[in-house]
């Protein structure tokens, strides 16, 4: 697996990319992300960051897979290196559709933590709030030898 981050025009087609996969997701200023492509190059994996906020240190997230082979523990590591090492955020929040159950298991899986719900935030469907804070994401930001990247406290 290789990542892809690239300049604005790697950057807008990870962003399609994206947008394609996850319909309740729009289009938002100042947006980054980061894919994953797999040994053809082909991305099978992209993780969008948006709404980035330095005053509170925080930042949104949203996923798309055609895979669940492309989370390896170093895939996993720099798609949670940029907001919490990168970014120096204290917080990153992901908001799944309810039905979305693949999705909710997988970030648990990654330690996000339900936080709440907002009913009928989709057209039919609830939203499900999830946050990660900087400490909890620690698991993933060591690095292989117990080197530790200090994610925001």
């Amino acid at each position: 697996m290789k990542l892809v981050i690239g300049d604005a025009y790697t950057q807008m087609t990870l962003g399609q990319w994206l947008l394609d996969r996850l319909p309740h997701l729009e289009p938002v200023p100042n947006f980054r992300a980061i894919g994953i492509a797999d040994g053809s190059g082909a991305l099978v994996a992209v993780a969008g960051y948006y709404n980035y906020s330095e005053r509170y240190r925080s930042i949104e997230m949203a996923f798309a897979t055609e895979t669940p082979k492309w989370a390896t523990r170093g895939a996993v590591h720099a798609l949670l290196a940029y907001p919490f090492v990168q970014c120096g955020c204290a917080r990153a929040t992901l908001i799944i559709p309810s039905r979305n159950k693949r999705a909710r298991r997988f970030v648990e899986r990654l330690g996000f933590v339900l936080e709440g719900k907002a009913r009928q935030a989709f057209l039919d469907d609830d939203a499900m709030i999830y946050g990660m804070l900087a400490a909890e994401a620690q698991r993933w930001l060591t690095r292989p030898g117990g080197r530790n990247e200090r994610a925001a406290a």
